[in-house]
């Protein structure tokens, strides 16, 4: 799914806003530890679901993406991501795989990225 395609239902280019796209909702019900670099992949299609839920499905289909992922893919602020994401894992659509391992102990990596950063 492209970005045109999450565009439309969103409302960006409407001016449709966060709470509308939540349905009111301002945190998740339940949050299931999920954070910025939480990995979501779909596990399963319920029944009936709104446009925004389909898309986010449709964006972790067969990969994992994080949730700071999928809010730039969207379109969205992250905590809006959360809130819909949430409700999926709780539906069993989607599954918390972990979190984004964190760059640490790669010391080449680091020094690779900082002289990219510097030729910018």
């Amino acid at each position: 799914m492209g970005k045109a395609a999450s565009a439309s239902w969103t409302g960006a280019s409407s001016g449709v806003r966060p709470y509308l796209v939540t349905r009111g909702r301002t945190a998740p019900i339940q949050d299931y530890g999920l954070q910025m670099d939480s990995l979501l992949m779909t596990q399963s299609a319920p029944g009936v679901l709104g446009p925004e839920d389909e898309a986010l499905l449709g964006l972790c289909a067969g990969t994992c993406r994080s949730i700071a992922e999928l809010a730039a893919r969207m379109g969205q602020p992250i905590q809006v991501v959360k809130i819909l994401a949430a409700s999926l894992v709780g539906t069993g659509a989607l599954k918390v795989i972990g979190h984004r391992p964190e760059p640490g102990g790669d010391i080449q990596t680091l020094e690779d990225l900082l002289v990219g950063l510097r030729n910018l």
